[in-house]
């Protein structure tokens, strides 16, 4: 059998929510080929030994402020568009020339089109289906309605992409544990291919059995009793270095915690250490890291909140300002209980008071040692490999 494994580039969590699902098939025989675009995704496939080709790119912008530039991505449709139509061609071009059995297409519709094109059955995996305009101010009725009927329109028109694939997976929870709940707005035509398998994550590294094997790990790597915080986030550079500056300025001074921050550099070898913080460019051991933490910071990435839910670790989520597909992630986090949500205005002022309020509230340790017993019922890398080999 033969992969073709095509992910979302903007950021690294698509890729690396695949990468298990890679080495599970590579394991069992397979042959994996990756079709992803951003270098860092590019480095962070090719880091762990995969070959991957390159297609271009789509993205969205980052205004001064670290949040989405709806304006400055719009003026830029026409672009995206030709960008995207040159995408269809590319990964044409590629499954012709790799021959996959089985096309898998982690939130890529130029994928699902091209292997449709070919005749090659195509595997799709989802966590968000609606289409949300980002929004930062408020707008009047008229906009409001505008705006309501052009996320209806697109989400109608995406739907008819991501229907010509055979399967629909979505990476995630059933309700009423779905993390992107408010971001899944299944058409009839999608709800009937549509099946929630948990999200795509390789869980045995993440979970903890219990507080004490918290503990050990925090010992196993030479860490203080202090409470430990981890920074952790994907997303594009200019939002993580945004939100990394905010973490170094809150907690250089303190003596009363260990931090550990990452710049989310695939590869990245410098480390450095500013006061009580600690910045590396890449880390190789996160998911220990992520089990033994008290505390992780991350911007609401869908891959970033579902390792935490595992590793029964409470969060602070500072989203991505008219990022709404992150916003929604934090609000549902927030309402099962396991995370506080900052706004990255709010995060300026008072990061440090908001990291004090979860690490005292043992109430957000008890709901996410809950969930965490939930979540370990889910195996999706198997379910999606089991879903391959009906194609192969």
């Amino acid at each position: 059998m033969k992969l073709y494994i095509a992910v979302c580039g903007m950021g690294l969590g698509h890729a690396s929510r695949c990468l298990p699902l890679a080495k599970i098939a590579s394991l069992r025989g397979a042959e994996v080929v990756f079709s992803t675009y951003g270098e860092e995704a590019l480095n962070l496939i090719r880091d762990k030994g995969f070959r991957a080709v390159k297609v271009p790119g789509v993205s969205y912008l980052i205004g001064n402020e670290g949040g989405v530039d709806f304006r400055l991505t719009l003026a830029k449709g026409p672009l995206e568009l030709y960008k995207f139509i040159r995408q269809v061609v590319t990964e044409a071009k590629c499954l012709m020339s790799e021959k996959p059995s089985v096309v898998i297409s982690d939130s890529r519709l130029s994928t699902v089109l091209a292997a449709e094109a070919l005749g090659l059955p195509s595997i799709l995996i989802l966590n968000q289906v609606k289409v949300l305009i980002p929004r930062r101010r408020p707008i009047g009725r008229l906009g409001l309605r505008v705006k309501a009927f052009t996320e209806r329109m697109g989400c109608e028109v995406l739907s008819l992409g991501w229907s010509r694939a055979e399967s629909l997976l979505i990476a995630d929870f059933p309700p009423p544990y779905t993390i992107s709940k408010l971001n899944l707005e299944l058409p009839a035509k999608l709800e009937v291919k549509a099946k929630f398998v948990g999200p795509l994550i390789e869980a045995e590294k993440y979970m903890a059995v219990d507080v004490e094997e918290k503990l050990r790990v925090k010992e196993e790597l030479g860490l203080s009793d202090k409470p430990l915080i981890l920074f952790s986030a994907g997303g594009l550079s200019g939002e993580r270095l945004k939100l990394l500056r905010l973490v170094v300025s809150a907690f250089k001074r303190r003596d009363d915690v260990n931090v550990v921050a990452t710049a989310s550099t695939p590869g990245g070898k410098v480390s450095l250490k500013v006061g009580s913080v600690t910045v590396h460019g890449w880390l190789r051991d996160r998911h220990l890291l992520l089990k033994a933490a008290d505390l992780l910071i991350t911007h609401g990435g869908h891959t970033s909140i579902a390792e935490a839910v595992y590793a029964a670790t409470p969060m602070l989520i500072i989203p991505t300002p008219g990022h709404t597909e992150r916003v929604n992630n934090a609000r549902t986090a927030e309402k099962l209980g396991v995370a506080k949500v900052l706004s990255l205005e709010d995060a300026e002022r008072s990061l440090g008071r908001a990291v004090d309020e979860v690490l005292l509230n043992e109430d957000y340790v008890k709901r996410a040692w809950s969930l965490a017993k939930r979540a370990a019922k889910f195996n999706a890398v198997e379910e999606v490999y089991r879903e391959a080999l009906k194609y192969s």
